[in-house]
């Protein structure tokens, strides 16, 4: 049996792979579009992004799954240690680089700078502590859900992409983690920011909802 909890099983999968998710979102997703998901809701793989940490501290497979809907499959792997996520781009969030970050007031993302945002974009640094507000179950007010960054805070990464984009073999890339331990559906948050470094604008940003998903409740077919 594929072992996905194996590093290495992710080194070589390739886009048109198929991924079968069947856990707990997924299954609430097929209820929600009247899908049949017995065995679970397939994907198409449509692209890859392979990143690793600068001084190989982590690495990261990130998926983007086309079907049902479209999310992220996360493969973070440090040493022999693998976690598996679901993220979904959050819809409400205007992506762009950090000039549009801050040409729409986006100023929550970052730590305050001081006076002069304009000129110091490569400088800016991700806030600590994200606030959301999440609709509730049934129907109820939003409720605020606060994340927390992890630990190791921000970190840089070569990142490669597949397929592969005809500007660039490889670029900088931003990763920060956040999570909660407010009652929600999607525990971890994601910033993630491609390239930018040879500008003066910053790269391209978004930001990502997820939770952890059990191996079990994931199927890869490989192309």
């Amino acid at each position: 049996m594929t072992d996905l909890k194996d590093p290495s099983f992710w080194q070589d999968i390739k886009p048109a792979s198929v991924v079968v998710l069947n856990d707990a979102q997924a299954m609430v997703e097929a209820l929600k579009q009247g899908l049949d998901a017995d065995g679970g809701l397939n994907y198409n793989v449509k692209r890859i992004l392979r990143l690793s940490e600068l001084n190989r501290l982590a690495e990261w497979v990130l998926l983007k799954l086309e079907g049902a809907d479209e999310v992220w499959l996360m493969v973070k792997i440090v040493g022999q240690e693998l976690d598996l996520r679901i993220y979904f781009e959050v819809p409400e969030f205007v992506t762009g680089n950090r000039a549009d970050m801050i040409a729409n007031q986006t100023y929550w993302l970052f730590e305050d700078p001081g006076p002069n945002w304009q000129s110091t974009y490569h400088d800016l640094r991700y806030i600590n502590i994200i606030n959301i507000d999440q609709a509730a179950p049934g129907g109820g007010p939003a409720t605020k859900t606060s994340y927390q960054q992890k630990a190791f805070g921000e970190l840089y990464a070569r990142c490669s992409e597949q397929p592969k984009p005809p500007e660039s073999d490889e670029y900088l890339a931003t990763v920060v983690e956040y999570s909660t331990t407010d009652k929600t559906d999607n525990p971890e948050m994601l910033i993630l920011e491609l390239g930018g470094e040879d500008g003066q604008q910053g790269g391209y940003i978004m930001m990502m909802l997820g939770c952890s998903v059990n191996a079990a409740d994931v199927r890869v077919f490989k192309k």
